[in-house]
Order: structure tokens, then C-alpha cells, then sequence
């Protein structure tokens, strides 16, 4: 009586392995936006750092450094995001 029945463990476990799927979407789909921010804001830090050493900076540059930053940070932050997703899938695949 304190044991669930067969067919509420199966049904227990086919719903776990659906979020399973979902959770695993959601981290490719994480995975990949925060790549391509942090892509980005490394292609504009390399871009603003080779001006910087052709002596090419001007004043106007300065909104670029925080693009560079706040790209690169939230990317990092995505990435991150995807592999705690990425772990719970697994956890409920399991």
C-alpha cells in the first residue's frame, strides 16, 4: 500500500524522461545564444584592442567597451546557464 504501483512509476518516469527532452532543448538553445554573445564580444575586444596598438582609438570607441563587456559577461553567463540545464536533464533522464 505505501508502494506506488508499476503503472505510476512508468507514468512517473515517461513524464521525467519528456522534461528530460525539454530541459535539453533548452540548453542547446542556451548553449548557442550564449556562444554567440560571447563570440561576439570577443570579436569586438580584439577589434577595439588592435586599434588601440595601431593608436586608432577615439572617443566615439568607448560605448564598444561595454558592448565588449556586457556580451562577453552575459555569453559566459548562458554558457553557465546551458550546463546547470544540461545537468538537470541528465538528473531527470536518469
Amino acid at each position: 500500500m505505501g508502494r506506488p504501483s508499476q503503472e505510476a512509476e512508468f507514468l512517473a518516469k515517461e513524464r521525467r524522461g519528456r522534461a528530460a527532452k525539454w530541459f535539453a532543448l533548452g540548453a542547446g538553445a542556451l548553449a548557442a545564444g550564449g556562444a554567440a554573445l560571447w563570440w561576439d564580444g570577443q570579436r569586438i575586444s580584439d577589434d577595439l584592442g588592435a586599434r588601440f596598438r595601431a593608436g586608432d582609438l577615439g572617443a566615439a570607441d568607448g560605448p564598444r567597451y561595454g558592448r565588449a563587456r556586457r556580451e562577453s559577461i552575459a555569453g559566459r553567463a548562458m554558457v553557465a546557464g546551458a550546463a546547470v540545464l544540461g545537468a538537470a536533464a541528465v538528473a531527470l533522464w536518469w
